[in-house]
């Protein structure tokens, strides 16, 4: 786990501003990256959200139940764009959470894990 982050994984106005820096650019230009380089990386569905975690925020992807920064308590969610006549759209539909329907509806929505997980998201 990398100790040297560019941000405060604690702080979740650090990470918004670090996450700042990728509005209105590809994430290929922030990081300086060539096509090729990406070209064996994460591909097909999740793929991109994959990519953002692991080379810019720099944290292994995973399907844990808590939020992506648990030290700040934010959940990170991305989806690709794809350009079509009318201008931007998702690429991919976008999953909050995974519901398990035995346990959850004994729960009040806020003790429920989509909120533990989904509470402040950075979208």
């Amino acid at each position: 786990m990398n100790t040297n982050l560019p941000y405060n994984k604690n702080n979740k106005y650090s990470i918004l501003e670090y996450a700042s820096k990728l509005k209105d650019q590809s994430l290929r230009t922030t990081l300086q990256l060539t096509v090729d380089s990406l070209i064996n990386q994460n591909t097909g569905k999740g793929g991109f959200g994959n990519l953002v975690e692991e080379l810019y925020f720099q944290y292994q992807p995973n399907s844990e139940a808590q939020a992506d920064f648990p030290e700040a308590g934010i959940e990170l969610k991305t989806t690709p764009l794809k350009q079509i006549n009318k201008g931007l759209v998702s690429k991919e539909r976008l999953v909050f959470n995974i519901i398990n329907y035995m346990e959850e509806h004994q729960k009040q929505f806020a003790t429920s894990s989509f909120w533990k997980k989904n509470k402040e998201l950075l979208l």
